[in-house]
């Protein structure tokens, strides 16, 4: 049985803008993920915030929204950040090297603080 796909958004007074994402994200569902990412960032929100605490699995199709949806957000003067995934969303972004860049976390995230990398 696959878990339903949710992204709920919200939006503060001071312009941020979260996405709090649920269920699979895979090949059926990546694609909406990265048109609700990119049309938050084309709002021009002072901040994205991707919340994936609620995301039970992901695949490349995901990581790569997560990615293209980064590339938006800072070409528009976003902050952009993903935040609490779940150790398999994790490991996914481990191993192709995003974690550091899209959440701050890992070791690779101090070297990249530093310019390092």
């Amino acid at each position: 049985m696959t878990a339903s796909f949710t992204v709920r958004k919200h939006l503060s007074d001071d312009g941020v803008v979260r996405l709090a994402v649920g269920g699979e994200v895979d090949l059926s569902t990546g694609q909406a993920l990265r048109h609700l990412i990119v049309n938050a960032a084309l709002q021009r929100p002072t901040r994205l915030i991707v919340d994936l605490g609620q995301v039970t699995f992901m695949d490349s199709t995901g990581v790569d929204a997560l990615v293209t949806g980064r590339a938006v957000a800072l070409e528009h003067g976003a902050a952009y950040r993903v935040t609490n995934p779940c150790s398999v969303v994790r490991r996914a972004l481990e191993v192709t090297d995003t974690l550091a860049m899209l959440t701050g976390d890992g070791p690779a995230a101090l070297q990249l603080q530093r310019g390092t990398r």
